[in-house]
């Protein structure tokens, strides 16, 4: 079931995108930029949201309806203060009867806020603003510099206003048939008490044949999760529940207990533990172990990779790596096996036991107790690097200082240094010698709430022939642009400054 919304999310999140593997500390001010001020924004992490049936008892108001009307002005950031009209197309609880429109606040300034799409149909869970989920608070209570954004058009300060942020249920109407049905059931009266919910391992693969107990003081009922990781207890009374789930090799690292009102349902997403390991050594070319290399785990799905794959920590002073935790499975383990090269893993990409073909990798098969040691990862030479020393102007000659960056990449969208431009306007940053690169600088030319649309004065990308020298360029921020990526396509303007 599909999460309704996209989202923006500016928390300090580890980058994660098989693009781009940008250092997680340093150039932070280059960094936070880049995710604060994002058009595209960053995800909740919310998963896919529960069943309905599982939100009638703690959700207060319930409706399908479409966004209308936002002051979202399209910065990406928290502190903007922002409200969607939503025209109420069928109400399932909590708004009056006859009710046509509502005002919604789509999240805050923390985390969870969300992005409605107008003119698209959702089906909303909401509470009145004031009522925050955790780790989150209402945009409308958000005073950014001390300012009150003006109220939109149409709007009263009276009247009540509805909180929706990401992760409390709102899906596209258009895929919740099911959800929709039941709800119109439920109203009527005619939907049973139930448990149900799905069964995974730790890396969120369904676990078929798993026993799943619920019990309390008058009995208890087991049943097994189907091919999905599915399973379903209906009709059950109402009351509170201890859960208990069991399957060779797995454990419930905690019980949960589910608490169902009549006529709804409880729901819940049991995560079971493996035991399963890998373990080993990264070696360079003379045996020696090698410190700081950042190694991948992907998990096999038929004969693919899937990916995002378990990224580790870097292996250690004397070489070792470990996984632990992992479900049964196959599994390949090496290095930049879903991104290029960048400065911090300047290596091609290398399977164990040390071999650039996917043919030739060793395929590791898990049981989901099993632990495999003594891996053994040869890497070749790091990749050789050149230094480009980079002045960044403006199209009238003056420099170029803080809050600035500059960043290469190896022309297919794989980032490869990312940088600040210090006050100066100079920058020193790498490439790879042994193939051609491309080179650009930016800077936000809007401040957050500032423009319905993020503005960015950007270089030309400048291409870097390959080359063991290093190279003197001067970037000169002349395409006025929105969005933050490289080369990013839509309306450019020349800038004048």
């Amino acid at each position: 079931m599909a999460n309704a919304t996209s989202n923006k999310h500016a928390g300090l999140l580890l980058w994660q995108d098989s693009a781009v593997n940008i250092k997680p500390l340093r150039n932070l001010f280059g960094l936070l930029s880049a995710i604060t001020l994002s058009a595209s924004g960053f995800a909740c992490e919310c998963g896919a949201p529960g069943p309905a049936c599982s939100f009638v008892s703690t959700v207060p108001v319930i409706f399908i309806g479409t966004p209308a009307f936002t002051d979202e002005d399209g910065s990406g950031t928290f502190a903007q203060r922002t409200l969607y009209k939503f025209t109420v197309e069928e109400i399932f609880k909590g708004l009056p009867e006859g009710t046509k429109e509502v005002w919604v606040d789509p999240g805050s300034y923390t985390s969870c806020y969300a992005v409605y799409e107008l003119g698209k149909r959702l089906l909303v869970f909401a509470t009145a603003a004031g009522s925050f989920p955790t780790d989150t608070a209402a945009m409308t209570v958000a005073k950014p510099d001390g300012k009150v954004k003006p109220l939109p058009p149409g709007f009263n300060p009276k009247m009540p206003v509805y909180y929706a942020p990401e992760c409390t249920g709102t899906r596209e109407a258009v895929s919740a048939a099911v959800d929709i049905a039941w709800l119109r059931a439920w109203k009527k009266g005619e939907t049973q008490t139930r448990i149900l919910g799905v069964v995974h391992d730790g890396l969120d693969w369904p676990l078929t044949g798993a026993k799943v107990t619920i019990k309390r003081d008058t009995g208890n009922w087991s049943t097994l999760s189907d091919s999905t990781g599915a399973f379903l207890f209906e009709p059950v009374k109402p009351g509170k529940y201890d859960v208990d789930a069991n399957l060779a090799g797995y454990r419930l690292r905690w019980k949960p207990q589910v608490d169902v009102d009549q006529s709804t349902c409880g729901y819940l997403d049991l995560s079971l533990e493996a035991s399963g390991g890998l373990s080993g050594t990264v070696v360079n070319r003379e045996g020696k172990p090698l410190a700081g290399v950042s190694l991948v785990v992907a998990r096999m799905k038929g004969e693919e990779e899937t990916f995002p794959p378990i990224h580790h920590d870097e292996s250690r002073v004397d070489g070792s790596f470990q996984y632990r935790g992992l479900p049964a499975g196959d599994y390949l383990v090496g290095v930049n096996l879903d991104t290029a090269p960048n400065v911090d893993a300047p290596y091609p990409k290398i399977y164990a036991p040390g071999v650039p073909n996917r043919s030739e990798a060793r395929l590791f098969h898990l049981g989901p107790s099993l632990t495999i040691s003594g891996i053994r990862i040869q890497m070749p030479p790091r990749l050789r690097e050149r230094t480009v020393h980079l002045r960044v102007v403006w199209p009238n000659g003056e420099n170029v200082g803080k809050d600035a960056s500059a960043e290469t990449d190896d022309e297919q969208s794989n980032l490869i240094d990312f940088e600040s431009v210090s006050k100066d306007g100079t920058a020193t940053i790498k490439c790879f010698a042994a193939k051609p690169c491309t080179i650009e600088a930016k800077t936000w030319l809007t401040k957050p709430g500032e423009s319905a649309k993020a503005q960015v004065a950007a270089s030309p990308p400048h291409r870097i022939e390959a080359g063991n020298a290093s190279v003197s360029v001067t970037l000169t921020l002349s395409e006025r642009r929105e969005g933050w990526n490289m080369g990013s396509a839509g309306d450019v303007t020349p800038v004048s400054q």
